[in-house]
């Protein structure tokens, strides 16, 4: 199944929104378990809405151990993108943590000279 780019859903756990965001990266693999459940009700779903509800019928039958192990054993981690509501997370967190270093003057933000200081070339 092809999920638009536009497409939208309500996620309602980290594994429904870990599996929209890297839907293509799921649907290639050959885990077991509850990776196997999301992998066939990628394929089988025609729309967003129908594989949501696929996702969370997986859910309640599936190890979520499991799965949380087939992800630490990715070939190559890079490829997971991690959903919008954690990169936002961790962007907002980054800058939190960047403005309390400039406060506490461990980074020191480079200013550029104002026109008249600059030399002449």
């Amino acid at each position: 199944m092809a999920i638009p780019e536009k497409a939208e859903a309500l996620c309602n756990t980290l594994e429904d929104a870990l599996v929209l965001e890297n839907h293509t990266l799921f649907g290639e693999s050959d885990h077991a378990g509850l990776w196997a459940k999301f992998k066939t009700a990628i394929e089988n779903s025609g729309d967003v809405a129908v594989l949501v509800e696929a996702i969370l019928d997986s859910l309640k039958t599936g190890v979520r151990a499991e799965f949380a192990l087939n992800l630490l054993e990715l070939d190559d981690p890079k490829k997971l993108q991690p959903p919008f509501y954690i990169l936002d997370g961790l962007k907002w967190l980054s800058g939190q943590l960047t403005e309390r270093q400039e406060d506490l003057g461990l980074i020191v933000t480079k200013v550029a000279p104002a026109a008249e200081e600059q030399p002449e070339a």
